[in-house]
Order: C-alpha cells, then sequence, then structure tokens
C-alpha cells in the first residue's frame, strides 16, 4: 500500500541550505504527524498548481505570501487548486482576518505558520 502524499508549498521550504534547513525541522517537530505520509515540497507557486493537479496528494499545504509583499498569492493558488485534493490547509503567520479569508478561496483548513503538532495531527487525520 502506498503512502498517502502531502504537498508543501512554501518559498521558504526552497532548496537553499536554509529552506532544507527548514525543512529538516518541520518534519523533525511533526515526525509524529507526518510518519503515514509521503512529503514533497516545491518553492513555486506554478510548479505547486502543476504538481497538484497530478490529483495524487491527499493534502495540500499552501503558503499564503510565498515571497511577495502583498498576502495575497496563496489565495489564488487556492483558487487554482480547490479540486485537487480533499484537504486544502491554508497557512499563514498573517492576521486571524487573512486566515478567515482562506475559506472563501476553497481552504478546507486555515491555521498559523507554525501550528500545535494536536492541531496538525487532527487536520492530518480527518
Amino acid at each position: 500500500m502506498t503512502k498517502p502524499k502531502i504537498l508543501i508549498g512554501d518559498d521558504q521550504l526552497d532548496d537553499s541550505a536554509q529552506g532544507r534547513d527548514l525543512r529538516t525541522l518541520f518534519e523533525l517537530v511533526y515526525r509524529q504527524q507526518l510518519q503515514p505520509f509521503e512529503l514533497a515540497y516545491t518553492a513555486d507557486p506554478e510548479r505547486f498548481v502543476e504538481l497538484a493537479s497530478s490529483g495524487e496528494y491527499h493534502v495540500l499545504m499552501i503558503d499564503l505570501r510565498w515571497g511577495s509583499d502583498l498576502p495575497t498569492e496563496g489565495y489564488s493558488i487556492l483558487d487554482k487548486v480547490r479540486e485537487y485534493a480533499p484537504v486544502r490547509v491554508l497557512w499563514t503567520s498573517e492576521s486571524e482576518e487573512a486566515r478567515m479569508k482562506g475559506y472563501e478561496h476553497g481552504a478546507t483548513h486555515c491555521i498559523g505558520k507554525r501550528p500545535a503538532p494536536e492541531e496538525l495531527e487532527q487536520i492530518l487525520s480527518g
């Protein structure tokens, strides 16, 4: 049986040394919650949409900013991928209002950038 897949899109999780360190830290902090999943990362919004459109991901985790000064790119990505996965998570360090707007764009969950492990587990398990 193949593991369900999570696609994580965030400009900070790129292939630079710092991006790799952040991915490693993310995987260490949430290892218990992520254990049953296969992870894929991309720091490119267009590549994210392309990968998501394959339909092979159970969970899409989408950053709001993607390196932009205006916190809107995540919304337009959500608009493009809303049909590709049953669980679509917008994560951001922006305001609660910005998170709530994510639901209008097709997010099933909107969370802070560093959720409690229990919060992530609840999203991924159900």
